[in-house]
């Protein structure tokens, strides 16, 4: 039996599901939803909620009700040919020959990574090693055995920090996908846990985050008050001593949706602290001298987007104020004042990233050294200066490609992440006194690739004339003649770059049977810089939508696919988008794949992590962005009688980033108001959170649904093919 992770299939004829066929006559039988209205008023608009109860996950009419959607979903999978075929090629393609690094660090001449071989791990393990040299691997720790014998536990590393000695290691594990996580310290040498564990250092809502005393005899790390996951301040913990004595260094006025890193270079740094307020973008600084009083380095309001510590004592920052793309800053050791910086690299053309939840590290500073990555559209570069700020160099990389994170692993060498669209990260080491690259072993190694497949990267034009790149994938005999099924991704969101990232088994798939696939740059994201992520956020959020409709038109009106076998596929921000979509411009696609998304956003600031979204969405307690959620909220534009696209709503019953009542609420108003013979379809998980580090063959059977639902829905075929 084909494992496949949602709940246990039921009987499912006591709700009029007879079947379903190919046939576009078939009509859909849906599990009986009740409505009951609630009703409240926002700024004198009265607005409606019929599906309010399906918000609770506290009652048996609910957990009924969920068994009764995946039923539905599980016997439409069960009569879609495609399923198994797909399934099996993932596992051939997934499972059996790849490998994958991550998150390296480096201290001490030791490097630590986050690895998983899919053959042997189900998670990602912590591991070792000397240097850079893969052979000398030795896995740390597994966190499915962190309590467990067996190794039987549902358990996910959110993030490790190596003290700088590189003889301990302490690492944040949480459980079922929760990302609520406690704090473990492991000998590196014995592989024995060494100190107390420390709960409530990582939540999803606003992350956690640590840094070790220079001579590791302590560390400061986040932590959020007892059944609380707001309001989240740094404390001081001495080796081997209570951690319920642990006190407070800062926090305590911090704002309540605050975000918190922590950053001293892995020990060889001042010891930097970035705040951010919510997800909107907004970072405030302060410097934490050892056995010293936290000083206030930036706030809010100077738009600085990341400072780092250097190890001769100076701090570096990025400005965007009065700088669209950004300049680089130099306070000299001492200085905690931005009144005393001098510009290092004024402003120009070059966009320099700011600082965010994929990259906490966009600018890294060596003895000679100078990191800093740039964005262009989507692709990011990392540019090289000197101490002085002159430009040196851009690291060496492939075209069209996504360089970072940098990490300096020796006097004049740094190790820095690779990827394209075709070929997967991999780190490559540069020596800096020859501006040479060369690969390492810690490379994403697979059992196929895509030297079959084209790039394109092509512009839309938005209703305001602003050009919106893309990204176009097929394989070299895909004619531009506008037959070919295609797939759209989109995101739009938080600043977040959609850059080039190694193409999944998945989508070697669909490019074999014919599909071409394309990857959107949208406001709202970050590939032109804060700028480009203002354009469309809190009142301007529309714009992500309208941007995405742009290049969908201008995907279809260009041939790059049949305008009958149009997918969109986005998930979480992207599930916004693809919510969007289906209620906005249904005729633009026959089959949407949203992934636990946001739909209700008039409700999404009531729940924990959606209160962090406010910043970046809005409030409905503001009068004018209440109207701008109002305008774009999916839920409530769903109309009855319509004929809407095609939907596969995913989501998790232990989402603790979006809350899984959101695809319920979309799933329920779709199913009641489609009148057309396109399948709404609902598949609830448990215990893979929001999707980050699923476990191997969970990942499979997921991935195996939403695609063989897109293969169904398109008509497409699988194709078996050698790779």
């Amino acid at each position: 039996m084909l494992q496949r992770v949602s709940f246990i299939l039921i009987g499912v004829a006591f709700f009029g599901f007879t079947g379903i066929e190919t046939s576009a006559s078939d009509k859909f039988s849906y599990p009986e939803t009740k409505r009951e209205t609630v009703t409240e008023t926002y700024h004198g608009e009265l607005v409606s909620d019929p599906y309010r109860w399906l918000e609770c996950s506290c009652s048996q009419e609910l957990t009924d009700w969920l068994d009764r959607q995946n039923a539905l979903t599980d016997a439409y999978l069960d009569q879609t040919p495609q399923w198994r075929a797909i399934a099996e090629q993932l596992k051939e393609l997934t499972k059996v020959r790849s490998k994958e690094y991550g998150a390296l660090r480096h201290v001490s001449g030791r490097s630590f990574v986050l690895y998983k071989d899919p053959a042997v791990h189900q998670v990602s393990v912590l591991a070792y090693l000397q240097g850079v040299d893969v052979d000398t691997m030795n896995v740390l720790v597994d966190p499915r055995c962190v309590g467990d014998a067996d190794c039987g536990r549902s358990q996910t590393i959110d993030w490790f920090v190596p003290s700088p000695d590189g003889r301990e290691v302490a690492v944040s594990i949480s459980s079922n996908g929760s990302e609520d996580g406690t704090l473990h310290v492991f000998d590196v040498a014995t592989r024995a846990e060494v100190d107390r564990p420390v709960g409530r250092v990582q939540f999803p809502t606003g992350g956690g985050s640590l840094a070790w005393q220079r001579d590791g005899r302590g560390f400061w790390y986040t932590r959020y008050p007892e059944n609380s996951p707001f309001g989240m301040q740094i404390f001081y913990h001495a080796r081997g001593t209570d951690p319920k004595d642990d006190a407070v260094v800062l926090g305590r006025d911090f704002p309540r949706i605050a975000e918190i890193r922590l950053d001293n270079g892995d020990g060889v740094a001042p010891l930097v602290v970035s705040v951010a307020n919510g997800d909107g973008g907004e970072l405030e600084h302060f410097v934490i001298p050892e056995g010293g009083t936290p000083v206030q380095v930036t706030r809010f309001e100077d738009e600085v987007g990341a400072v780092v510590g250097s190890p001769d004592g100076a701090l570096l920052a990025i400005s965007f104020k009065d700088a669209p793309h950004g300049k680089l800053l130099l306070l000299e050791r001492g200085k905690h004042s931005l009144a005393d910086a001098q510009t290092l690299v004024p402003a120009g053309d070059r966009i320099f990233r700011r600082q965010d939840e994929r990259e906490p590290r966009p600018l890294v500073i060596t003895a000679e050294r100078i990191y800093a990555q740039v964005v262009n559209g989507g692709p990011v570069d990392v540019a090289v200066f000197d101490r002085a700020g002159e430009f040196k160099r851009t690291l060496p990389g492939p075209t069209i490609a996504a360089l970072g994170p940098v990490v300096s692993v020796g006097i004049g060498k740094v190790v820095y992440g690779a990827s394209t669209f075709l070929d997967p990260f991999r780190y490559m080491l540069f020596d800096e006194a020859t501006g040479t690259a060369l690969e390492t072993g810690l490379a994403l190694t697979r059992g196929f690739d895509f030297s079959d497949a084209v790039i394109t990267r092509e512009f839309a034009v938005a209703s305001d004339g602003t050009r919106i790149p893309m990204t176009i994938i097929r394989r070299n005999d895909v004619k531009q003649d506008g037959t070919a099924p295609l797939l759209v991704w989109g995101y739009g969101g938080y600043g977040n770059i959609q850059s080039p990232v190694g193409l999944a088994p998945a989508t070697r798939i669909w490019l074999d049977a014919g599909g071409v696939y394309a990857l959107a740059n949208l406001r709202g994201g970050g590939e032109y810089g804060p700028q480009w992520h203002k354009a469309g956020y809190l009142t301007q959020k529309q714009t992500v939508f309208d941007d995405f409709t742009a290049v969908v038109r201008h995907l279809v009106d260009s041939k790059w696919g049949a305008p009958s076998r149009v997918a969109l596929r986005g998930g979480s921000n992207g599930g916004l988008l693809m919510g969007a979509m289906i209620v906005q411009h249904p005729e633009l696609a026959r089959a949407v794949l949203s992934e636990v998304g946001v739909y209700d956003t008039l409700r999404e600031e009531d729940f924990p992590n959606g209160a962090f979204n406010v910043t970046e969405f809005g409030t409905v307690k503001d009068p004018e962005q209440f109207r701008a959620l109002y305008a774009y909220s999916p839920y409530h534009h769903v109309e009855r009688g319509k004929e809407y696209p095609a939907a596969f709503l995913t989501t998790d019953a232990d989402d603790n980033r979006v809350n899984p009542m959101q695809s319920r609420k979309m799933a329920a108003a779709l199913q009641w108001a489609t009148n057309g013979t396109r399948p709404i379809l609902l598949h609830t998980t448990a215990g893979v959170g929001h999707g980050i580090d699923i476990p191997v063959d969970a990942g499979i059977a997921t991935k195996a649904a939403t695609y063989a639902f897109l293969f169904r829905e398109l008509g497409m075929s699988v194709v078996v093919r050698p790779h």
